[in-house]
């Protein structure tokens, strides 16, 4: 299995759920970012690879919240 598939593969399975509430619906709306829940370790690599993967979309940046 090559590489990249294999970092594919496991960036997928970082991002659990879309994160809902009304913060982050306000966030959305307001400047246009969305929040996820995501795996304890998950990188920020990860999470932009997964997102680009699955929404088709060109990610700026990204901020992980440990809680």
């Amino acid at each position: 299995m090559s590489a990249l598939i294999k970092n594919t593969d496991r960036s997928l399975q970082t991002i659990l759920a879309p994160q809902i509430t009304e913060k982050a619906t306000m966030i959305a709306d307001k400047n246009n970012q969305i929040a996820f829940k995501v795996t304890k370790a998950a990188t920020k690599a990860d999470v932009k690879m997964a997102i680009e993967t699955m929404f088709k979309v060109e990610v700026n940046s990204v901020n992980i919240l440990n809680m």
